[in-house]
């Protein structure tokens, strides 16, 4: 046997074993959503594709929201598709997309009004960054604006559990790397943090360093990371008990009234459901939210006056009051598997 016959055969056997344990990797972190659940989810979200997925289904349900809607997106712990095995005959559409707000909620919305005849239309706002630093309506962007477009590589390593988990968790460990911020100012943070966000960065790699490598490779939450930093003061904000004075109060306003119109021109029954910020369920994780993202405390406990206001104020806005903080992920904010299928269930009995 010749050597390149040889070396062939070895190649073989490995890229064969190879890709057996890649197989294998990705069924076990798939079957622990809750343990590994940031894995393999992301995918391109062009909301063109989307909605051509939609036309044509009768009785049509379009979801619209951020990482809540689409995270585990193509499992059945996504929210969506909990709701369609639970709503039989009709097709629920996925129109969610993560790291967005609801400029782009009222962008897609408008689309697939105009390009679909959905009956229902459920917006899932959540009680953090949609009552946070809201857009100014008169800024809304096209639709396809907001999409999520990676290249072929990109997008692989991030659809595949396996590949994400190996790089995330094996590789990327590997570098040092150093977590860098830019002082921001967020317009409706009532008190700014008055030192330097490098200096609160240096304490932290001082003093949490376990906590500071997650934070640098991206095993933790780095956006809500950024926020803190820069806005220690954020629970406070979001329980103001003066809600009619606050800035976004009145942007979201401006954003549920085109809803509502577009809504009743189109015939589209319209359900707003507010997801609890875990915050204020219970005392369980808040010590997770001052201790590790450093956030400042507040004594809150329950739905904020801004999510009372609203679902006073609209018959149609509802606050999901059947989660607890168990159903929510560590050091995270999104919902458990669980969690997803508890919001489901309330949405569906809203929805009759």
């Amino acid at each position: 046997m010749s050597w390149i016959r040889i070396i062939f055969i070895n190649f073989l056997v490995f890229f064969i074993a190879g890709v057996l344990m890649l197989f294998l990797l990705e069924a076990f972190l798939k079957s622990n959503p809750k343990k590994y659940h940031s894995y393999g989810w992301v995918t391109n979200n062009e909301i063109v594709e989307i909605t051509k997925d939609c036309v044509g289904e009768n009785g049509k349900v379009g979801v619209f929201g951020d990482s809540f809607v689409e995270y585990y997106r193509d499992t059945s712990n996504n929210v969506t598709n909990i709701l369609q095995e639970a709503l039989i005959g009709t097709k629920v559409c996925n129109f969610g997309l993560s790291g967005t707000g609801l400029d782009t909620y009222l962008s897609r919305f408008k689309y697939v009004i105009s390009q679909t005849n959905i009956e229902k239309a459920i917006f899932y706002l959540y009680e953090g960054n949609d009552f946070f630093e809201v857009n100014k309506i008169n800024e809304i962007k096209p639709a396809p604006s907001y999409d999520r477009v990676d290249n072929l590589i990109f997008s692989t390593v991030k659809k595949s559990a396996a590949l994400n988990f190996i790089y995330r968790e094996i590789l990327n460990p590997l570098s040092s790397k150093e977590i860098i911020f830019q002082d921001f100012s967020f317009e409706g943070c009532i008190k700014p943090s008055k030192q330097n966000i490098k200096v609160k960065l240096d304490s932290m790699r001082l003093n949490q360093p376990d906590y500071y490598d997650k934070f640098a490779h991206y095993q933790l939450n780095t956006s809500w990371l950024q926020v803190a930093l820069n806005c220690p003061s954020y629970f406070e904000v979001l329980s103001n008990p003066i809600v009619e004075k606050d800035v976004n109060y009145q942007r979201l306003l401006q954003y549920i009234k085109e809803i509502t119109e577009i809504s009743l021109q189109n015939n589209v029954h319209l359900s707003i459901i507010i997801i609890p910020h875990d915050y204020f369920i219970d005392d369980r994780n808040k010590k997770d939210w001052e201790n590790v993202f450093q956030f400042n405390h507040v004594k809150h406990l329950g739905p904020t006056p801004f999510s009372s206001k609203l679902v006073t104020k609209f018959e149609f806005i509802h606050y999901a009051n059947n989660l607890s903080g168990e159903d929510y992920l560590k050091l995270d904010g999104h919902l458990t598997p669980e969690g997803n299928s508890k919001l489901a269930a309330y949405t569906i009995r809203q929805l009759r």
